[in-house]
């Protein structure tokens, strides 16, 4: 009886310190948006134009391209169609972004010449490629039937926040495959291609 009252007082001794362990980080909130279901699900095939820079921003535009194409294949929910080295529409969409005004002549000739239903367009809005890192990057899903936005997100990501490197770590424990590393998931923080991945990540996942 004794030893079994003992054994109670242990436990109970041991379940306060429970509320002590810390609680799984939470992902930092996305800004985004996703249209009406009946707009969004029209749009399946969708071509990735090259990103734009914006103004003061080292160029980094190729490497986030690549990172987010990774991640947006993944959804497996659109087909992603190639962009041809020989289309040339993209350019004057992106001039016609920097001016404020989306250009509809460039989008209803890219659809129609490759038969698509959307075109992703993104923006880098911040660039530092070593530590503490910091990716911006706006990104935006155009209907080619309604010239409508079906799905859009932005997002800031710099490395000197705590929150940022909280989410990051989760990310990392989560979703990213663990590689042999004397730096563990910290080696996020210090790749660039490893960190744009975990960046369109996060911005890619509210696309469902």
């Amino acid at each position: 009886m004794k030893r079994a009252l003992l054994t109670i007082l242990g436990i109970m001794a041991v379940l306060p310190s429970c509320s002590l362990l810390p609680l799984p980080p939470r992902k930092v909130p996305v800004n985004h948006f996703v249209a009406d279901r009946r707009d969004f699900d029209t749009v399946r095939r969708v071509m990735v134009l090259p990103f734009h820079t914006e103004t003061g921003v080292h160029p980094a535009s190729d490497t986030l391209r690549r990172a987010f194409l990774n991640e947006f294949i993944k959804l497996q929910r659109f087909e992603v169609v190639p962009l041809p080295l020989r289309a040339a529409e993209h350019q004057e969409i992106n001039d016609s972004l920097r001016r404020g005004r989306l250009s509809t002549n460039a989008l209803v000739a890219l659809g129609e010449r490759y038969e698509l239903d959307g075109v992703m367009i993104g923006a880098v809005t911040s660039y530092r490629a070593y530590p503490p890192q910091n990716v911006g990057l706006r990104l935006q899903l155009v209907s080619l039937h309604s010239g409508k936005t079906v799905w859009a997100a932005d997002g800031m990501y710099d490395a000197n926040d705590a929150r940022i490197v909280e989410d990051l770590q989760h990310y990392s424990e989560s979703f990213a495959a663990q590689e042999s590393s004397m730096h563990g998931w910290e080696l996020n923080l210090l790749s660039p291609q490893k960190y744009a991945a975990f960046v369109t990540h996060r911005l890619v996942a509210t696309c469902r």
